[in-house]
């Protein structure tokens, strides 16, 4: 039988949403750091998207009427320029329109594409998937019946949403096995297996979005062919230190 084991974390940094510009900040922070926001028709490759403040081309496109070949007025859509021309000539005038377009160039934030995340960067822990958007870890569950022991693969992926509901992060760790792993042995292979990345990540977040304490957080374990369960305080706290960890790794390197 296979188990699917699952295990959710939210952080909630805000109630409400960030403004478009504030995000922008937040994203070229992250991208200056490694990690570059995507979305999820995003397959593999360093992206292209470059976050900050960059040139954009704006066409402005209008239609222009003339009587007797010269301008009268103009209006934004090809459609009613036409059924005026059409008009104009049922009524014995020499009209007709043309197609009037002009570029303004101008600085614009880039907006995110997305809330996965491109993770560049190195010496994580974890083997990077192929799209850069999971981390994977091999985990060897040992057996005491002489049977092979199992080995399995954790899958971690972390999410960085924007919307209504506010900021928030997510994180989802993925493990499955080809029988049910007992409780105590869940905890290893899903938190501390990941703990160290699970912190850098968390931290580069909230140096980016200025904030070091979520307002709230969710943590969840499901097994997906038996029930859900909260995760214990112990995890939130050794997640906790991980972040910490990793912040003051960070300023010791600055």
């Amino acid at each position: 039988m296979s188990v699917k084991y699952e295990q959710k974390a939210t952080y909630q940094y805000s109630e409400e949403k960030f403004s478009d510009k504030a995000f922008c900040k937040v994203a070229k922070k992250l991208m200056d750091n490694g990690i570059t926001l995507v979305g999820y028709h995003y397959h593999a490759g360093k992206p292209e998207v470059v976050y900050g403040r960059i040139e954009q081309e704006v066409v402005d496109t209008h239609y222009e009427i003339s009587v007797d070949g010269k301008p009268a007025f103009t209006t934004t859509y090809r459609t009613m320029s036409n059924e005026i021309v059409e008009e104009m000539k049922t009524n014995g005038f020499d009209a007709e329109s043309s197609e009037v377009s002009t570029t303004k160039k101008s600085m614009a934030w880039q907006k995110p594409k997305g809330s996965r995340m491109y993770i560049d960067l190195d010496g994580l822990e974890g083997d990077l998937s192929y799209n850069k958007a999971e981390l994977r870890y091999d985990i060897v569950h040992p057996r005491n019946d002489g049977m092979e022991d199992d080995v399995a693969t954790v899958e971690f992926e972390p999410r960085l949403i924007n919307s209504t509901d506010g900021v928030t992060l997510k994180f989802k760790t993925t493990l499955s096995l080809d029988r049910v792993l007992r409780s105590d042995r869940v905890k290893p292979s899903m938190v501390d297996a990941t703990l160290k990345d699970f912190g850098r990540i968390k931290h580069l977040v909230e140096d980016a979005l200025g904030i070091t304490n979520a307002i709230t957080t969710d943590c969840t374990f499901e097994v997906i062919t038996q029930s859900e369960s909260e995760c214990s305080p112990d995890i939130i706290r050794q997640r906790q230190e991980a972040t910490n960890s990793a912040r003051n790794a960070s300023q010791e390197e600055e």
